[in-house]
């Protein structure tokens, strides 16, 4: 693998291939692949091997964030964080000059979109933003502010890009990067993209099949959802998808959770309250 890791095509489509080998445990062999490949990270895989390791990550990240993988034990970090801390691990053995360049490359080349805005949105805490009240020292941070503005660019026009060509929806993690959206874009930007998807049926069960699939530990709960739709204007829609035909058992399945989280709420409760 590290001898296929100078081609970023080639690491790519192994990356891929090891996330759909099951395990005896059911989880995947990526997810233990990346495990052992942030063994090598800090001094084995040669220098001149990361910026196509990197290249790789962005292009097919997202497809390597199994389920599999992140519900085989409740405090597993899942996949996406094994990138995010591979992904660091790498940079830092880069300059800083030829760190940001090759950053800024490989978003610009790929298409991992929660990917890209995961890493912008690890970056971005490095400097106290995104819930991260605890900036680092400015010389231990791996990018400076100017370029992690650029950055932020970068990724938000990727998650336009996604929008516009209907593919948003696809991603994993949905929810998380909505919120990347709207801090840097503002709240009507989105709510209008949330509301010009979800005329059709089949896509508002996407949205909440998105939502629910990457709740983690969590019940699905109707308020996730504003401020870009009002639960209430649409729980009479919701609630006729129940028995619609055209529509997967999983979206069946995150349907009656948005129901059942709306009811919660009508009780004024929280469904995730750990007292029932």
């Amino acid at each position: 693998m590290l001898a296929l890791a100078s081609d970023s095509g080639g690491f790519a489509a192994k990356l891929v291939e090891l996330a759909n080998q099951i395990r005896p445990n059911d989880t995947t062999r990526v997810r233990e692949f990346l495990e052992r490949l942030r063994d090598y990270a800090d001094e084995e895989i040669p220098v001149d091997y990361i910026p196509s390791i990197l290249q790789a990550l962005f292009e097919v990240g997202d497809q390597l964030w199994r389920l599999e993988d992140e519900l085989s034990a409740f405090l597993d970090p899942g996949n996406q964080i094994r990138i995010e801390m591979l992904i660091g691990q790498l940079l830092v053995r880069l300059q800083a000059p030829l760190r940001f360049e090759e950053l800024s490359k490989a978003i610009s080349n790929g298409k991992a979109i929660a990917t890209i805005v995961l890493e912008v949105i690890s970056l971005g805490q490095q400097h106290g933003k995104y819930g991260y009240n605890r900036p680092k020292p400015e010389d231990e941070r791996l990018i400076n502010t100017q370029q992690l503005q650029e950055l932020e660019e970068l990724a938000l026009e990727k998650v336009r890009e996604a929008a516009q060509q209907d593919c948003l929806l696809q991603a994993p993690k949905l929810r998380t990067f909505i919120h990347f959206w709207q801090h840097l874009s503002g709240e009507d930007e989105v709510r209008q993209w949330v509301q010009r998807i979800i005329k059709e049926d089949r896509k508002l069960a996407e949205l909440i099949e998105n939502f629910h699939k990457y709740a983690e530990h969590f019940k699905l709960d109707p308020q996730w959802f504003v401020p870009y739709l009002e639960p209430d204007k649409i729980i009479d829609r919701v609630r006729s998808l129940v028995d619609n035909s055209k529509l997967t058992e999983n979206q069946k399945i995150a349907i009656r959770q948005f129901i059942e989280g709306y009811e919660i709420r009508q009780q004024g409760k929280d469904p995730n309250s750990p007292f029932p």
